[in-house]
Formats: structure tokens, sequence, C-alpha cells
């Protein structure tokens, strides 16, 4: 595999320069810039302290235009273990072609080693496959191994954007110190026949966008037909270490990046739109209580107005 950032992160993490959420801080570095020529034009934001949008709004440019995006929250963020099977908008149905990014982040997608797709077998959007437009960056692992005593000791990993795995690698060593052993660099990803497989795939998360592996996990129902996953998954190896994988799976739920309120479309044109409501009802509200004397709002502005004329002191 090709190392493309080994990352600098003590165990246990450092918590001083960060911005504060649930006993921890950030840093600016961990706010994810969207590129704006993917949704409108705009700029998006995505922070590990979001609880994320409630609203969508349709793409109007480019390769993905008529397709929504938004409505994943922080409580929509667990998929299952099957791929295309845990979308917001429709849960009843496998699969990613003509979804809408309810996340804002591309599913990821498995490669052979021609870099052909592999995986999953109904098609994807030909948006996804350009890895140098992704959304967060090119799709890229990282390996977690288990501190356990015994061996062969469990090897974890994620999959996800260049910038969704560096933010998780932050959350996960500081939340999950206690059950790591070596930290290892970050690498790119496809690269051949290494994996991570999707039939090691224990959790998708984001929409998939982000996903956790097992290493030595070999769930054959993941690589049925989308459409027809109704077998629950098989049994994870006994060697498991479940202490790591739990608690990998409660931080990456807890602190996977998702879009910030502030910087989606909907939210900011609310700001803009909820003052002009306020300003209109506190007039008319005015209105209604003057109204009783005979007077308007337009009367009592140009009698004050007036007034204050008449009290001006004007200076020799």
């Amino acid at each position: 595999m090709s190392v493309i950032a080994v990352l600098q992160i003590r165990k246990g993490g450092d918590s001083g320069n960060r911005g504060h959420i649930a006993g921890r801080d950030w840093s600016g570095g961990t706010t994810i810039k969207l590129p704006g020529e993917k949704f409108n034009g705009k700029e998006v934001n995505a922070s590990p302290s979001s609880d994320g949008v409630k609203h969508m709004e349709k793409i109007e440019t480019g390769d993905l235009t008529g397709r929504m995006v938004g409505g994943g929250t922080r409580g929509k963020v667990y998929g299952n273990s099957y791929y295309g099977c845990g979308y917001p908008s429709n849960p009843d149905h496998c699969g990613v072609v003509g979804r809408d990014l309810s996340f804002y982040f591309w599913p990821v997608l498995f490669y052979d080693r021609f870099g052909s797709t592999r995986y999953p077998f109904d098609g994807v959007e030909v948006s996804y496959r350009n890895n140098s437009e992704r959304p967060g960056g090119p799709l890229t692992t990282l390996q977690f191994q288990s501190n356990q005593t015994h061996s062969p000791r469990s090897v974890l990993y994620i999959l996800a954007d260049n910038a969704t795995v560096t933010s998780l690698a932050m959350s996960i060593t500081e939340d999950c110190s206690s059950y790591l052993g070596p930290f290892p660099a970050a690498l790119l990803y496809p690269d051949g026949d290494d994996g991570p497989f999707p039939e090691q795939a224990v959790q998708y998360y984001r929409g998939d966008s982000a996903v956790l592996f097992v290493d030595g996990y070999n769930n054959t129902f993941a690589l049925q037909d989308g459409a027809n996953m109704t077998q629950p998954p098989l049994p994870l190896p006994p060697t498991v270490d479940r202490m790591l994988l739990n608690c990998i799976n409660d931080t990456i739920g807890k602190y996977v990046p998702l879009v910030t309120p502030a910087t989606s479309w909907y939210e900011n044109g609310v700001g803009v739109v909820g003052l002009c409501v306020v300003v209109v009802i506190v007039i008319s509200l005015v209105d209604i209580v003057l109204r009783p004397f005979g007077k308007s709002i337009c009367q009592v502005w140009f009698w004050l107005s007036r007034r204050n004329q008449s009290t001006t002191v004007v200076s020799p």
C-alpha cells in the first residue's frame, strides 16, 4: 500500500488547543471544507462536533444534478453491516445508485488491483469513481491494532475520505487508547488486493461514506445482490477484541464529521428569512396595540422623529 501520511498523534490524545465538545477540544484543522463546485457553488463545512442538518436541498449543477443533499443527523449516522442498506432516506432498500446524499459525503467504493470497481455489483454513479474530486479527499484506510497479549492481535480498519480518516484518528486514539497497540500510518486506497474488503465490514456509517472492518472476518452474505441482503451477518471471529471494536464503533458514531448547520444552504438562508419574519411580526404586534388609540405605527414613528429633532441641542 502507498503510505500518504504518518499521523503524529500521541496515544491518549493532546487536548490542548482545540474547541470544546464532550470533554475534548478541537482545533480548526478538524473542520472539513467540502468543495463548492459539488454543492451549487457554496463551500460546505463539516465538523466532529456537528449534529448534522435536517433540511434537504437539491443539487442544481454537475454530474449529480437533481440529487438531494441533507437530512442526515447524528442520530442517523449508523447504517448496518451491508453496503447501501443504511440510508436514512430509504432504509428498506439496499444500493447506492440514484440515492440522495443525506450526509453530503460520497459512499465508499471497493476496487480490484486494476482500479476497476469490484463492488457494489449493482453499479455506481460515475462521479463516485473520481477519487481525486471526492469531498474530503481520496479514499484512505487506517489500521488499528489491539493491545491484546495473545496472538494474533485483533486488527481493525476504517475506510473513508482522507479528511474524515484524519479526524477519526484523533478521536479514536483519544477515546480508545486503553485498547490500542502501535499506531500505524494512514494508507491511500485503493491498492490492489490488500483490502479491506466488503465481506470484512462490520458497520457502515454516514450514508456508507465511512466503514469499519475486522481483519479476518468473512461475511460472505455481504457479497450477495444488494436487494436481497436480508440474511443476518455471520458471527465475528471469537478472537476479536470486543472492547476495542465497541470503543471504535461508539467513537465513530459520536465524532464522525457531519456538515455544520451554519454552512448548509438552508440554514444560511433561514437566518436571513427568520430575521425578516421576526421584524414583520414585531411591527404587526405594535400596530395591533396602537390601533385602539387611533394611531398607526407610521404616525408614532413620525412623532418620535419630530420630537427627537426638537430636543437636539445645536452647538454654536
